[in-house]
């Protein structure tokens, strides 16, 4: 049983046990869709307990999923890196269409990501010809955009207006967050923090990548915290601003 405390937020009016059932997002862009990034890391910000490819199972508690599978309800279509892919079985709600991002084509398509959607899974790849010829030996859907790399500036106007998807969940991993980031796509963040120290170098944090140029950054407004014993759950908000690259 959980004990979600609100901790701020200045929508007072949410009863703290249904956190995250009712989310108002804006309308989106009309060259992309409107796009928000959930992810849970320890303290020090590691998204897996395991082996650095693995998933982020046990990281995160039975509340941590429980907002998670809410924060799917919220968007028409849901986006996650070929890594995030192939370090588990990853489902949605049936309704919710979904996107892998993939620049080798590695991709398992026995997954569950496919097999429980087939008309709504699609693989986002450039036209790089290994990749090509990898993703068209499959029976599954794909869209291109960019040569060598994927060129996510026209994968989110194609999802905008060509896919029809207006609230796009982005759910890792670090790589694809960080780009996106970078890129100025992502209007939102939840974050939760487990009350977890795990250390190690390699592992990967929420945002990987080679990160912006050196006194360059990106900002964000605190929206609300909640907690649940000394785990903690965080929603910001990207400003537009950051989608400039600020000088420190």
């Amino acid at each position: 049983m959980t004990s979600l405390q609100r901790l701020m937020d200045s929508d007072h009016s949410i009863d703290p046990s249904h956190l995250y059932e009712q989310v108002q997002f804006p309308d989106p862009p009309p060259d992309r869709p409107y796009c928000y990034i959930n992810m849970c890391s320890s303290i020090d910000g590691k998204i897996v307990i395991g082996k650095p490819t693995g998933s982020a199972a046990g990281l995160g508690s039975a509340t941590d999923q429980m907002l998670f599978r809410r924060l799917q309800l919220h968007c028409d279509a849901a986006m996650i890196g070929s890594s995030t892919l192939r370090a588990s079985q990853v489902h949605y709600p049936e309704k919710i269409q979904r996107y892998v991002v993939t620049h080798s084509g590695n991709i398992p398509s026995d997954n569950r990501f496919f097999t429980e959607a087939p008309d709504r899974a699609f693989v986002i790849a450039p036209t790089g010809s290994k990749t090509q010829i990898q993703v068209q030996r499959s029976s599954l859907m794909y869209l291109y955009c960019g040569e060598q790399s994927v060129d996510l500036v026209e994968a989110m106007r194609m999802l905008r207006q060509e896919q029809g998807v207006k609230h796009l969940l982005c759910e890792g991993g670090g790589t694809l967050n960080e780009q996106m980031i970078k890129l100025g796509l992502v209007d939102e963040l939840f974050l939760t923090i487990a009350s977890k120290l795990k250390g190690g170098a390699s592992l990967p944090t929420i945002m990987g990548g080679q990160g912006f140029p050196e006194g360059e950054f990106a900002t964000a407004n605190l929206v609300s915290i909640y907690r649940d014993d000394s785990e903690l759950y965080l929603r910001y908000k990207i400003n537009p601003a950051s989608n400039e690259l600020i000088n420190s």
